[in-house]
């Protein structure tokens, strides 16, 4: 790597022992960094070319602990029309993809660099045909969320809004998927956010219910720090519904952050 940041004559050097070995090297721990690095050092028409030594491996490097970053790199680093590719190869796996260890992390990548481009797009319609598992899955909810959280097409984050309405207050008490409805509530349109919101709120005897699940609790802090009639009616709700005989079941520390939200929920509401 020294060589690569030397420049000159020791980078065209080093550029020339990484010729037709990128895919080898991405594989391994100390290789892997080398072709990062190059990727990001050198110029466009150079990273493209390295690049163009992983057309046919996505696959391959997204299950290796090491080639899944220099995956990365090529999405963060190169313009679209050079990490194209990356999209091309996931098309046909994008659900297993985002179930994926390491996959998770190039889906998110894309999101986060490539979220409004086409191909993506219809990447993501593949997978959200599972939305339903992947607002769950200890992987697929970090793409969710990615998804949720980034600029990209409207209709993914109502897809999203449609699967979690479905089964709400499941997904409120689930681990993964409690995350995704926060997400939701703060990133959805105003109309998706509004239904996911007072779907909450419109079974009161479910309000104590999520203030005592270590999840759903959460859930509940999000909905209390809503602005407007949606924050207020999440404090209402709470109010009427987790009495003094259930209250003591919520732990100290938890009891703290509610009456903050709680708080914020009162001044917003004045």
């Amino acid at each position: 790597m020294a060589d690569l940041k030397a420049g000159g004559a020791q980078m065209t050097s080093a550029l020339a022992a990484l010729k037709g070995e990128v895919f080898r090297m991405s594989k391994e721990p100390a290789g892997c960094r080398v072709v990062q690095e190059a990727l990001a050092l050198v110029d466009p028409c150079t990273a493209e070319g390295l690049a163009a030594e992983l057309h046919g491996h996505v696959q391959a490097a997204i299950d290796s602990p090491h080639g899944n970053f220099v995956i990365q790199k090529v999405v963060t680093c190169l313009p679209f029309s050079a990490a194209r590719f990356v999209v091309q190869e996931l098309r046909g796996h994008a659900a297993q993809t985002m179930r994926h260890r390491f996959g998770c992390r190039i889906l998110c990548r894309l999101m986060e660099n490539a979220g409004s481009e086409e191909e993506t797009g219809a990447l993501l319609d593949e997978a959200l045909e599972q939305a339903d598992d992947l607002c769950r899955h200890s992987f697929g909810h970090f793409v969710i969320e990615s998804i949720l959280q980034n600029t990209g097409f409207p209709r993914h984050k109502s897809q999203i809004a449609y699967a979690l309405n479905q089964d709400l207050y499941r997904y409120a008490k689930n681990k993964n998927a409690s995350h995704v409805v926060e997400k939701a509530i703060a990133h959805c349109s105003e109309q998706d956010s509004q239904a996911l919101s007072s779907a909450l709120v419109a079974a009161p005897e479910e309000i104590s219910i999520l203030a005592h699940n270590q999840y759903g609790l959460f859930v509940l802090a999000s909905l209390l720090r809503q602005p407007g009639e949606r924050g207020q009616a999440a404090l209402e709700a709470f109010k009427h519904r987790v009495d003094k005989q259930t209250y003591h079941l919520i732990t100290e520390k938890h009891k703290k952050w509610l009456a903050e939200n709680m708080a914020s929920a009162v001044s917003v509401a004045a």
